[in-house]
């Protein structure tokens, strides 16, 4: 809000939140994203150290173990195969709001990728790749681009993805009864993440095998 009250210039900055609706999904989305945050932190915490190098590794184990109150970060971890489905149960229940919001979206063409992100590997002739998967996309407010409210819930599948790719691909594909309407929002916010240097941290999340195909391990 602050941002919005700063650049009131639409032609130069286009609003963060363009109608009261707008603003009313993002503090709606962000409550969701808090409520999950419990179970996904189970699956997702202990792993995290893995992708980090060996200051951030020791600084993470060491606060988190604190914040948790745990002498291991594994000890965070589901114990059975029944605990960890009751963990996925939760997370669907939580999502549940969000997932019928974008199953009721219309698909829209995303935006096409022309740079290191450009997963096509076979595309057009001179260079002239395109949006993967066909380029159909949805967004929250079921208009043609992201909102506020899209990158919360972007950001929170990009730390799953970035920690979990199984754990992703679980979210993204399966959940919800395996419709994919999270992938679609991922795959039509992909391209906003776009910066000269983050575009090389991506290399993690490039599929593998025919392109297009999404959520393969590397």
């Amino acid at each position: 809000m602050a941002l919005e009250v700063l650049f009131r210039d639409p032609e130069r900055y286009p609003p963060l939140f363009p109608d009261r609706q707008s603003l009313e999904q993002t503090q709606q989305v962000q409550s969701i994203i808090t409520r999950l945050l419990p179970a996904t932190r189970r699956l997702i915490i202990p792993s995290v150290p893995n992708i980090l190098d060996d200051r951030g590794r020791e600084y993470f184990i060491r606060t988190r173990r604190e914040w948790f109150n745990v002498s291991s970060l594994d000890a965070l971890r589901p114990k059975t195969q029944e605990e960890t489905d009751r963990l996925w149960a939760d997370i669907e229940t939580q999502l549940q709001p969000i997932l019928r919001t974008l199953h009721d979206c219309p698909l829209v063409r995303g935006p096409e990728l022309k740079d290191a992100l450009d997963w096509d590997d076979v595309g057009g002739q001179n260079g002239d790749h395109h949006f993967p998967g066909g380029g159909r996309v949805r967004y929250l407010s079921g208009g043609t681009c992201p909102t506020y409210a899209d990158f919360i819930l972007m950001a929170f599948l990009a730390w799953m993805a970035r920690v979990d790719m199984d754990a992703w691909a679980r979210l993204t594909q399966q959940v919800g009864g395996g419709v994919g309407v999270l992938e679609d929002l991922w795959m039509g916010c992909l391209p906003y993440l776009r910066s000269a240097s983050y575009v090389g941290t991506l290399e993690w999340f490039r599929p593998q095998g025919r392109p297009g195909t999404v959520g393969s391990e590397v």
